[in-house]
């Protein structure tokens, strides 16, 4: 005969296992580093609330060394100092970032009257990266 007692029991053991599974996913997803590519219209920021930014439409390029002041995670995730997402800042307002707060420089830009902050895994390549973008935009 059929077990109800097994049948709930093992419900159970598969609907946990497919959580933690999920959520296992999201986590690692939101901890890989930010990746981009370029090509001759804009630059593509990958990944877990990436976007493409046009060369046009990108403003107030800078590259900075220091972070401005997170108040407040608005949507996004925030794992062992990597950020992804929009927050709020002290002194720029709501911000959307990609970056790992252990490595500078950072790179910051205006994109449509959007604030956005990145880096990439390394100085040098978050330095060749602005490189280019400053090429391209002529900021």
């Amino acid at each position: 005969m059929f077990d109800e007692g097994k049948a709930g029991k093992m419900y159970n053991f598969i609907w946990i296992g497919f959580t933690a599974i999920f959520v296992a996913s999201v986590l690692i997803w939101a901890y890989k580093d930010t990746e981009i590519t370029f090509n001759e219209d804009g630059m593509e920021i990958h990944g877990m609330y990436g976007g493409y930014y046009t060369w046009a439409a990108i403003e107030n390029l800078e590259l900075k060394e220091d972070l401005p002041t997170i108040q407040l995670k608005l949507n996004g995730s925030s794992l062992c100092g990597k950020l992804k997402g929009h927050f709020r800042s002290r002194e720029l307002g709501n911000i959307k970032v990609f970056l790992d707060k252990r490595v500078s420089p950072f790179i910051y830009f205006d994109n449509r009257g959007k604030k956005i902050i990145f880096n990439l895994k390394s100085s040098d390549a978050t330095k060749s990266a602005y490189n280019i973008i400053r090429k391209n935009t002529k900021s």
